[in-house]
């Protein structure tokens, strides 16, 4: 498939899993029933981001502005308002289906985002210098167009702003075509990628950002086979760098960075 096929894909599927029933209502009670395992699997994701939202506390606990790109439902937005109240939170996916569940996970986390629209990750439509941070959980790998989506991020972070790439599949070159594979066979419908870290640190340097990539092998919400390749990369940490492991990417606008627009 084409990058335009991909994206279609992704609007097409979350189309097809609309959470909301025949009332047409956003209330927690309207939840399909078909919706009730994927928000149980979304509730076990945040175990995840919750330990992402403790080690990069010092970005998300001082920004007054955030942005997440690629959020699905925006839940994990949700958990950042929860944690910083007062910061101005925008969720963004895609999908337009998936945005018309934002309001249920508003109303389970009792908070309210400050907004949230469907926009493609390298096209928001948002004023630039406009977010402290930017963020993605688990979604980056997602992304087909990655230099453009990189240089919307630096179009839209303030000097000195971090975007965050959090919990992402990543590998080295010559891991890749085993790993894609194995992806693939796995995939739950939509197309999914592996990051390869060095490709997008030159794409963030191409647009003024530094790039910091820390490899995160967490044993949280792992099924058992994963559980055992991340046991064994965390006994081993010199197997993280040339093995596929999930990473956290950190990008950061310096000050005086180039206008990307």
């Amino acid at each position: 498939m084409d990058f335009d096929q991909k994206e279609q894909t992704e609007i097409d599927f979350w189309r097809k899993t609309s959470w909301l029933d025949d009332s047409g209502t956003d209330s927690f009670q309207s939840v399909s029933t078909t919706a009730w395992p994927t928000l149980i699997n979304r509730m076990a994701d945040a175990q995840v981001f919750l330990e992402k939202l403790r080690a990069f506390d010092r970005y998300f606990g001082s920004a007054k502005s955030v942005l997440e790109l690629g959020g699905g439902q925006c839940w994990a937005s949700c958990l950042v308002k929860v944690r910083n109240p007062s910061a101005k939170v925008t969720g963004t996916d895609i999908a337009p289906a998936a945005i018309e569940a934002v309001p249920i996970w508003e109303r389970i986390f009792d908070v309210k985002l400050d907004n949230s629209f469907a926009c493609k990750s390298y096209d928001t439509g948002l004023p630039a210098s406009g977010f402290d941070l930017i963020f993605s959980f688990s979604s980056a790998h997602h992304f087909g167009r990655h230099r453009l989506t990189l240089k919307e991020i630096s179009r839209l972070l303030n000097p000195g702003g971090v975007a965050l790439y959090l919990h992402e599949p990543a590998c080295p070159p010559f891991w890749y075509p085993l790993a894609k594979w194995r992806m693939d066979r796995r995939s739950y419908g939509v197309p999914e990628d592996l990051l390869l870290t060095g490709k997008l640190r030159d794409f963030a340097a191409e647009f003024g950002m530094t790039t910091k990539v820390v490899l995160a092998p967490t044993l949280t919400n792992r099924g058992p086979i994963q559980a055992v390749y991340y046991l064994g990369l965390r006994a081993i940490p010199l197997l993280q760098r040339g093995m596929p492991c999930s990473a956290d990417l950190l990008f950061h606008r310096a000050e005086g960075a180039i206008d990307a627009r």
